[in-house]
């Protein structure tokens, strides 16, 4: 259904589509977030209720043999390996702490206590569906990039595994409108203190939007994409190493804080062993 589509036109078209929103003021909905949220769980329930019947007339053979894959790593190494691909299983938290100045207080924590709540039950369930039912030599081979979308085909057919795509595209296409959100609150925070030019934070008289800092935006994620010639292995390369380079720069941040600047008022007290711990931790998951 979708093998016609060039992936490099479509990405830059969505980039320019919401860059054109931005630009006439659009902001992120609750409404539509929720609409999003609430079909994207709908999706992996279908999914998971496919596969358990899959198995159920399947059976749990294919688990036992990927158990004892023969190009198994060592246990040690398999730990490693499992423990820095499951620190990418946080990507996306970054993005609510764009909210915070616009949240009530005490609902930051609330968010991202419901987003550990939910990372935990789909980031287990899903993928040892996924090991239960797919041979591992196909799961790591061409196919592993569209993982949800190789379950859905094998266990429920086609159109199921359109309905996976459809929700994958819906949900990164609002995720690039919550990027150039959080893009704009950046370039606009560090262009007041003076850590980036100060054209940044200057909005047109048109719409009150930060136009050049949109157009820049825009302009860096399309080269990017052109650039690699929109290789997915590449492009997330890219963002898992600059994701994670930014969860351990919040852990860096919170402990040079602690030791800098100690009379800080602060609601939440961490133990500095806390941020070290996670430091060392994206760092491996960096290293993978």
């Amino acid at each position: 259904m979708f093998s016609s589509i060039e992936s490099v036109p479509t990405a830059i078209c969505i980039l320019g589509f919401f860059a054109g929103c931005m630009l006439m003021g659009m902001q992120e909905s609750s409404a539509v977030a929720s609409m999003l949220f609430v079909f994207h769980l709908s999706v992996f329930f279908i999914l998971g209720t496919f596969s358990v019947i899959f198995l159920q007339d399947a059976g749990l053979g294919q688990l036992y043999d990927n158990m004892n894959w023969e190009r198994q790593p060592p246990f040690w190494n398999s730990i490693f390996f499992g423990f820095s691909s499951a620190m990418l299983g946080v990507s996306g938290f970054e993005t609510s702490a764009n909210f915070v100045e616009e949240q009530k207080p005490g609902v930051f924590p609330k968010t991202l206590r419901n987003m550990w709540m939910s990372v935990s039950v789909i980031n287990v369930i899903l993928p040892s569906l996924a090991v239960a039912v797919i041979p591992l030599d196909e799961l790591t081979g061409e196919k592993s990039a569209y993982a949800l979308a190789f379950l859905a085909e094998r266990v429920a057919g086609p159109f199921l595994r359109d309905v996976v795509a459809i929700d994958a595209l819906l949900v990164l296409a609002g995720s690039v409108l919550t990027s150039y959100v959080g893009v704009v609150g950046l370039f606009q925070r560090m262009a007041g203190d003076r850590c980036l030019p100060e054209f940044f934070s200057e909005t047109n008289s048109w719409r009150n939007t930060p136009h050049y800092t949109i157009l820049v935006f825009f302009a860096v994620c399309s080269s990017m994409c052109v650039m690699l010639d929109g290789d997915i292995t590449l492009l997330s390369a890219i963002y898992s190493i600059s994701f994670l380079l930014v969860m351990g720069l919040f852990a860096f941040g919170g402990l040079w804080l602690k030791i800098n600047r100690p009379t800080l008022p602060r609601v939440i007290n961490a133990h500095p062993a806390l941020f070290v711990r996670h430091s060392f931790g994206f760092k491996g998951a960096v290293f993978l």
